[in-house]
């Protein structure tokens, strides 16, 4: 394995209040990776963020994909990371979605850290004097939480924006563009607070955290 380093990392959050663009899917290929066909793929470009839901497929229903390549000719875009087997029976839904969130509508986040705690399945005791070592396995109650650390400056767009994040909790979508051609890693989340670090020397930071609406993927 080949240690990447993360000079050329990027990270992009969603603008809160603006909608996702709705797209209907009206053909998706059986492939690595699928393909979307959809009336208008105009405005759409590689590094797009979308989930998908109703289509029929479960390798893409309720999931988050980004946009690979993208042809306006022909109204299509890839899914970077999925999956669909060739021999699949599965077929498009009557009534399948695409909300992209576009890279227009997101904001650079010049951030010195951001951590990801996904929550795991646990278990409940049910020993009994014949089996006292017995458990049942438990789900996990929510995908996780977010942290993200960075420095305060007032005329930073992307410092704007995650204060507007905490103050409304809205679910906003972020994106880690990976250096070396390493891929992305999405994840919806939703801030819930933003504190500061004021040291006796040294730069003024702040820390905002949150919960993540699913587990962070990584695609490529």
């Amino acid at each position: 394995m080949t240690a990447v380093a993360t000079k050329g990392l990027a990270i992009y959050l969603h603008k809160g209040g603006v909608a996702a663009t709705e797209l209907v899917p009206t053909a998706i290929s059986k492939a690595k990776p699928a393909v979307v066909t959809v009336a208008s793929a105009a405005g759409l470009i590689k590094g797009d963020v979308v989930k998908l839901e109703t289509t029929g497929f479960k390798e893409l229903d309720g999931k988050t994909f980004v946009l690979g390549n993208v042809d306006t000719t022909a109204n299509t875009f890839e899914l970077l990371g999925s999956d669909i087997p060739a021999g699949s029976t599965e077929v498009i839904g009557a009534n399948p979605k695409a909300h992209v969130y576009k890279a227009a509508d997101q904001i650079k986040l010049c951030l010195s850290s951001i951590d990801f705690s996904t929550e795991a399945g646990g278990s409940v005791s049910v020993g009994t004097f014949c089996d006292p070592s017995a458990t049942i396995s438990t789900p996990a109650t929510t995908a996780g939480t977010v942290t993200l650390n960075g420095f305060i400056d007032k005329a930073d767009t992307g410092y704007a924006e995650l204060l507007k994040a905490a103050e409304d909790g809205i679910a906003r979508m972020i994106e880690i563009v990976l250096p070396q051609d390493q891929g992305y890693i999405v994840a919806p989340v939703t801030l819930s607070s933003i504190g500061w670090q004021t040291p006796l020397e040294g730069a003024i930071g702040f820390t905002a955290s949150g919960s993540l609406g699913s587990k962070p993927v990584h695609l490529f």
